[in-house]
């Protein structure tokens, strides 16, 4: 190694990893690559072993370094992919016209959560964001009331106090009366210099001692944190190093719950999605916002938002057009306990008021709020859960295209229950030229569905909910639905393009009722690629499309509707309301309606996949990766 190199990153290596040299390799090899340096293979440098086998000197730390850096692995610039990428098939040739098997293999895996916890510990020292300039100042806001269980607030402060760089301020609200075990924890926290205690004589609620902590706070930048949760070690570090390197208004972290002592089911959350962001509050813990920012867009002011302020908080940072960034690591770990408002393990009234509140909230935002209205989400989550809907009335124009091929001619009648107009069409050398005639006629901010001709039926609470998602994000230029077979079998959903080079459709195969991981698949998100055989597009794009690109087929189409939005910076939004019924697959089909069976092999083939951390801003990839939550 270059001597320079070995002294930059040396000291970021925990010295549990310098007791074996064989057990560095990993992490100084994804060092040099995140930074940019090559690592050379030479076959005339080698060693020999002793006694202990290849596999008995992998260890925990080397296997999460595969786990935690799997992005890095499989890239077709320095590895062939006509290669064997196992661990026993070394470099033996692959036969190029079998399909590739995703990266991950069974003997990759970290076998418990503790151990990839580490894991990402260890990969926080090599990938955090160097800081150029003065670090922006950070100030904690917790509130403690008669309530706060005395020990686990011990737990918080002293979480606080091992900060690897601690905070410049931690504000500290007495709110209302508390018992005298915690009075004595908070008098050991106020011997830190930078804790600040203040009283009121009343409880005044969680927004009232949010606001009166952030008025008192002076930090660049703010974090709440409830008194009975827990930071990691470096969470400010860290949280503070990526606002700075991203220039962010907001960033946030994954966590995971604390249960009688125990770390267990991780979320390992998507990018800012701002189509799942409207629809579902899954942006919790830790969340560090410009202090400034908060004052002027009135965060912790709205009564109403009382159960759920961090929600408000990034609706209104989303709502200001302000930059909000995900920090990929857990950082926080929120309590589970009795109790607990928000984490009791029932869920408390107080938060579906809140979140129908600020449902509201977002429809009185828009210029047309009468197009919209509060009401109980369709889909069964688990829970009680609102969402807001697209009423019937002052629709924007939509043309249905049916388009059949020689694997599903359109010999049955399509069901819409709602007005529109159906026209068939059919693939090969005509379709583009047919779909231009067809869009001559229609106005400007018309939309355009387009359905392989299997489907038979499609509902009007789908097509409205397409509808609403271009009217709230102009941004979306494109919405896919999902195909689903006379059993209900999700046949398509539309794909998201993993790190590794390939697309990936997390949801074929399913049951339309699997509500996935934290039952994201059951809200509309972002994707990459949608749902060739049924998607909804702007007609204005549509043109764009036919006129510049050879498009022959649905599948043709949904590639140049993913090429499109990537180069111009728009989106794809999915939306599992949109659904297109196919009553029986079209035999020989090579794509659009594939057969369930193979779908559902893949479905399975995939289960493992879900527990590599790819990051991605699309909520579909948190299913992709999160299969199997990690005991």
């Amino acid at each position: 190694m270059e001597p320079s190199f070995l002294l930059e990153v040396i000291g970021q290596l925990p010295r549990t990893l310098l007791d074996m040299p064989s057990r560095v390799g990993p992490w100084l090899s994804a060092a040099a690559r995140i930074r940019g340096r090559r690592v050379v293979y030479s076959p005339y440098l080698r060693a020999a072993l002793s006694s202990a086998s290849i596999e008995q000197t992998w260890g925990a730390s080397d296997l999460g370094a595969v786990h935690v850096f799997a992005n890095l692995l499989g890239g077709r610039a320095l590895w062939s992919p006509h290669l064997s990428l196992s661990m026993t098939g070394g470099l033996a040739p692959r036969d190029p016209s079998v399909e590739p098997r995703p990266l991950a293999a069974p003997d990759l895996f970290v076998e418990s959560y503790a151990a990839w916890l580490e894991a990402d510990r260890l990969v926080r020292r090599l990938t955090r964001p160097r800081v150029e300039g003065p670090r922006p100042t950070v100030a904690i806001l917790t509130s403690v009331w008669s309530r706060s269980p005395a020990g686990f607030f011990a737990e918080t402060v002293d979480c606080v106090l091992r900060q690897t760089v601690p905070p410049d301020e931690w504000i500290i609200l007495r709110n209302g009366p508390v018992v005298d075990d915690v009075a004595s924890e908070i008098a050991r926290a106020a011997t830190a210099p930078f804790v600040r205690v203040i009283d009121v004589a009343e409880n005044v609620g969680i927004i009232g001692a949010m606001r009166v902590c952030l008025d008192a706070a002076t930090a660049d930048f703010v974090l709440p944190l409830d008194s009975d949760d827990l930071l990691e070690d470096d969470a400010l570090e860290v949280l503070a190093a990526w606002a700075a390197a991203e220039d962010a208004d907001l960033v946030f972290s994954d966590e995971d719950h604390l249960t009688n002592g125990v770390l267990d089911h991780p979320f390992l959350r998507p990018g800012f999605d701002a189509v799942l962001h409207t629809e579902s509050a899954y942006i919790w813990h830790a969340c560090l916002v410009r202090r400034k920012l908060a004052v002027s867009a009135g965060a912790y002011q709205d009564a109403g938002a009382e159960y759920s302020h961090d929600w408000d908080t990034i609706l209104r940072t989303s709502a200001a057009g302000r930059r909000l960034v995900h920090v990929p690591h857990l950082l926080y770990h929120w309590r589970t306990h009795p109790a607990s408002h928000s984490n009791s393990g029932q869920q408390h009234p107080g938060t579906l008021a809140s979140t129908r509140h600020l449902l509201e909230q977002t429809i009185a935002r828009t210029s047309c709020p009468e197009k919209y209205r509060v009401a109980a989400f369709p889909r069964d989550r688990g829970l009680q859960e609102w969402y807001i809907e697209r009423v019937a009335e002052r629709l924007t124009d939509c043309l249905f295209v049916r388009v059949s091929d020689p694997y599903s001619p359109a010999d049955s009648a399509l069901t819409l229950d709602m007005p529109g107009r159906i026209m068939t069409i059919a693939c090969g050398g005509a379709f583009s030229e047919s779909l231009v005639q067809a869009l001559v006629e229609l106005p400007a901010d018309a939309l355009v569905c387009l359905a392989a001709a299997g489907i038979t039926q499609i509902d009007a609470a789908g097509i409205r909910d397409a509808i609403k998602l271009f009217e709230l994000h102009p941004a979306v230029e494109v919405v896919g639905g999902r195909t689903l077979d006379a059993s209900r079998c999700v046949i398509e959903s539309g794909r998201v393009y993993v790190d590794q080079g390939t697309w990936v459709d997390p949801l074929a195969g399913r049951s339309a009722a699997d509500p996935g991981p934290f039952a994201l698949a059951l809200k509309a998100h972002c994707i990459d690629r949608p749902a060739a055989g049924l998607m909804v597009v702007r007609a204005s794009r549509l043109r764009d499309l036919l006129v510049h690109g050879a498009i022959t087929t649905l599948e043709d189409l949904s590639d140049a509707c993913a090429a499109a939005c990537l180069a111009g910076g728009t989106s794809i939004a999915y939306t599992p309301l949109l659904e297109g019924k196919v009553l029986q697959p079209a035999a020989g089909r090579p794509s659009v309606l594939a057969d369930t069976r193979r779908l559902r092999e893949r479905a399975r083939a995939l289960d493992y996949v879900g527990q590599l951390p790819i990051r991605h801003g699309a909520a579909a990839l948190t299913l992709y990766r999160m299969r199997r939550r990690l005991a």
